[in-house]
């Protein structure tokens, strides 16, 4: 069986890495070359010998260029356009997802009803699971786009502090924000109010033994000119860095003593949790301001307690589920549960609702963060394993609490039949979010010659090679369907090489 996933699909969105040692314009398209040169222009689409066809500002006419010189090209800045007509979609067991309605649904084969290519004819076999109400009325964001309201800012430390401090900012390039750990910064969104309780899932990658911090339930409430300067000592149960110095006696400017952490993240966000995910231990710590305006940091207990070790480069699908309601908080990374933490009403925030990334240069390396979803969250600890049988398809209902092991078929566009051991009956397509469709009849899609990935709408991707452009439409042969059509304005990207090299290549300087 193969193994990629929602994960695997998803991160080939977060995979334009920022290689060019120029910025880009903005919606401009750019073309990577393998050899490392970068070119500026706009994506015609491919020739009838398979070569791209690229249009420069200053250029006569369009040029030509061979695919196996290429190892990706951004579109648009990488953004997306448009978001696709529909909400559900269907992933395969290639990985490639396809937005689109499941119509018809016999034992050998389902039709797709899409806006971008018709009717898809696909045997279903290698349909690995439809989400026809993925997230429903419960979807607060999803991604990093173009208009998302993303900012860069500097992460506050003590103001009274004679200490300064390198500033990274977070870089948005394509469809992921990128930043590293030699300085400080916070990526925050002001328009983001998530609800009490939530699912906030994201592709974290990194090179090096970075952190990533992730501030949530923030109420912003960050007047530093009355806070309190805190105690000089590092939060109770802290974890220090393997290479960590000591506050006394630090020479090192880009270094920030524990303390200062501590009350950088209530300068910064105010009342809030704080989650750490480092390479080898994740934390939370309940932090903010008390009523004489000191500073607090108090770590939590996890129940799980847990250390891992991770390769120097890495990527993973990180999960939280939070609820202020019931005070708890789990971690859930590469479909693990890592962590769970159940926190006091006195340390519980009790009003927030803004959320952010930080950094801080207490560790070193490159960091990005890809394929932000943020939903409500319905209290239910849902594994993954148990979305899985090898003889039934496993249908979760909207109500995100009744599951049902069955045979799954069509009535209508509208309308499905549920087969199960004791009874039969017909449900909306509205109240159904997920299927998982059988294991044992699952099989791989076999690989095409020169293929590559094609990128578009949120979160959209198709594998496959180029045949033709014509009306405004790139025709793509694939293994497992009669050609798909893709709009050349809804493309984000298109991805020639494998991304393993890509993030190996990451700069430090980037």
């Amino acid at each position: 069986m193969h193994t990629s996933s929602f994960f695997s699909a998803l991160l080939l969105c977060s995979s334009f890495i920022a290689s060019a040692q120029v910025e880009q314009t903005v919606n401009q398209d750019s073309v990577i070359f393998k050899d490392g040169g970068n070119l500026y222009g706009k994506f015609q689409g491919f020739d009838s010998e398979g070569k791209i066809q690229w249009n420069r500002d200053k250029a006569d006419g369009a040029q030509n260029f061979p695919t196996d010189e290429i190892s990706q090209i951004s579109i648009n800045g990488g953004k997306p356009v448009n978001s696709a007509s529909t909400t559900s979609y269907i992933e395969l067991t290639n990985g490639d997802l396809l937005p689109g309605t499941i119509s018809s649904l016999s034992d050998d084969e389902a039709i797709l009803t899409t806006s971008y290519s018709g009717e898809l004819n696909i045997a279903r076999k290698f349909i690995r699971s439809y989400h026809p109400s993925p997230h429903g009325s419960a979807l607060i964001i999803n991604g990093f786009g173009k208009h998302s309201g993303w900012e860069s800012k500097p992460f506050l430390f003590n103001p009274r502090s004679t200490q300064t401090n390198k500033i990274k900012k977070w870089e948005l390039h394509g469809a992921s924000y990128y930043t590293n750990s030699f300085g400080t910064s916070m990526l925050i969104n002001p328009k983001i109010k998530h609800p009490d309780d939530l699912v906030i899932k994201f592709d974290y990658a990194y090179q090096g033994k970075p952190s990533l911090n992730l501030a949530f339930f923030a109420d912003m409430q960050n007047d530093v000119s009355t806070h309190k300067k805190e105690a000089d000592q590092p939060e109770d149960n802290a974890e220090k860095p393997e290479n960590a110095k000591e506050d006394e006696g630090e020479k090192d400017n880009n270094f920030v003593p524990f303390s200062s952490r501590k009350s950088g993240v209530a300068n910064s966000f105010g009342n809030c949790l704080a989650l750490t995910i480092g390479s080898n231990f994740n934390s939370l710590s309940a932090c903010g301001v008390s009523e004489d305006n000191s500073i607090y940091s108090t770590r939590q207990e996890s129940s799980i307690p847990r250390t891992y070790s991770t390769p120097i480069v890495s990527q993973h699908k990180v999960e939280i589920r939070a609820s202020r309601k019931r005070r708890q908080v789990s971690l859930f990374i590469d479909d693990k549960h890592t962590s769970d933490w159940s926190i006091s009403e006195k340390s519980f925030p009790t009003t927030g609702s803004q959320l952010g990334f930080y950094t801080h240069s207490g560790s070193q390396g490159n960091i990005r963060v890809s394929n932000l979803l943020i939903t409500k969250w319905h209290g239910v600890f849902d594994s993954p394993a148990s979305m899985q049988s090898p003889h039934k398809d496993i249908v979760l209902m909207s109500n995100h609490t009744d599951r049902i092991a069955a045979e799954v078929s069509i009535l209508s566009p509208t309308t499905f039949a549920l087969k199960t051991s004791y009874a039969d009956f017909k449900t909306p397509q509205e109240n159904v979010k997920t299927i998982n469709f059988s294991t044992e009849n699952l099989e791989d899609i076999p690989l095409i010659d020169r293929s590559c990935s094609f990128l578009f709408f949120n979160q959209a991707s198709v594998t496959g090679q180029p045949i033709s452009s014509e009306g405004g439409k790139l025709n793509i042969k694939t293994n497992y369907t009669e050609n798909v059509q893709i709009p050349i304005t809804e493309l984000r990207g298109i991805i020639f090489e494998e991304v393993p090299s890509l993030i190996k290549s990451w700069s430090n300087k980037f």
